[in-house]
């Protein structure tokens, strides 16, 4: 029976060392924030082809305003990215700096089927290297370029999200041993934060290309006649936020003064078959931030919502003029209740 203990308690104090009860812990936040947690599901490494593992998806859809008003056919999807780190002996330091105008602009990233109508007409009319097969739409040039999505319409922007919208963010970044101790805080052959951060950004990049190609085979088979899949509403909004969530240390470092923190934005790019793709931001939140970070979310998708509601004849123009497109269909957005 003491062996049996001795075993268990070893094997309690190897999972702590681990990420495995910080991920609980997020599980349950968010969980009672009404979010659905998917754990350890995969994406493919863009750089490798090979499947790894993400330690949570979750998501969360808005179809009303902070005032209970319906803004359906438009309904607001986001899905947080999230992969946990922790480290009791290494303090995350951050080197930051003011932001620049165009550094925002990634930043959120989204998706809705004007957008992809648009970029997918357009890509196969000009590129040099056009996408396509059965599953890539094609309007014509003048309704492609007619066509405004949420983005142009600046209804989604650099500061939807408070968390996306911070004026600093940090570059690089150092992990630093806070005693004499042979565990660096690294569990590879590259430091812990470049492996987290190459892991949400490559399965937000996943997740997005996923999204992107089925909303091209939704709109491909609405140009041909087909109905909406069940559940789809073809004023979907898919909007993704990678974070790292970390327990330990975290500080950053700016005109030469250290400081804790308990969020840092971090801005960083996936290497991809030899040239550097635009990545969102990442989110590194600390693990007693958590709470309120998800809160602060939750109130910044109300606004948007509000903000769609307000918007709603312009928004409705443009899903008119894709819907005119359609072959067989009554091309009037559905009716407001």
């Amino acid at each position: 029976m003491e062996k049996e203990e001795g075993e268990l308690g070893f094997i309690a104090d190897q999972i702590e060392k681990t990420g495995y009860p910080l991920e609980m812990h997020a599980s349950e936040v968010l969980e009672k924030k009404d979010w659905n947690v998917l754990h350890s599901t995969f994406y493919r490494d863009s750089e490798t082809g090979i499947m790894r593992e993400i330690d949570i998806r979750a998501d969360k859809a808005v179809d009303r305003s902070a005032a209970g008003d319906t803004i359906r056919p438009y309904r607001l999807n986001l899905r947080l990215v999230i992969q946990c780190k922790k480290s009791d002996s290494v303090a995350w330091v951050f080197f930051v700096t003011k932001r620049k105008t165009e550094e925002m602009a990634t930043s959120p990233r989204f998706l809705d089927y004007l957008y992809v109508a648009k970029t997918s007409s357009l890509s196969r009319l000009y590129s040099p290297y056009p996408a396509t097969g059965p599953t890539v739409p094609t309007l014509s040039l003048g309704i492609a370029r007619s066509l405004k999505h949420v983005g142009d319409l600046k209804v989604v922007n650099p500061t939807t999200f408070r968390s996306l919208s911070a004026i600093e963010q940090a570059k690089t970044y150092k992990e630093i041993k806070m005693r004499k101790v042979q565990d660096s805080g690294a569990t590879g052959e590259y430091p812990a934060i470049y492996e987290a951060a190459m892991t949400v950004l490559k399965a937000t990049d996943f997740d997005f290309n996923n999204v992107y190609t089925t909303m091209q085979l939704v709109v491909n088979g609405r140009l041909s006649g087909m109905p909406l899949p069940p559940g789809i509403e073809i004023g979907d909004i898919q909007l993704y936020i990678p974070i790292i969530l970390f327990e330990g240390r975290l500080i950053t470092w700016q005109d030469g003064h250290l400081k804790k923190t308990d969020q840092v934005l971090l801005q960083s790019q996936v290497l991809s078959k030899g040239f550097f793709i635009p990545s969102p931001s990442i989110v590194v939140v600390q693990r007693d931030h958590l709470n309120d970070f998800l809160e602060s979310i939750d109130e910044d998708l109300l606004v948007l919502a509000d903000r769609i509601h307000k918007n709603r004849d312009t928004l409705d123009e443009q899903l008119r003029l894709l819907t005119q497109q359609f072959a067989g269909t009554d091309s009037t957005p559905p009716m407001r209740s």
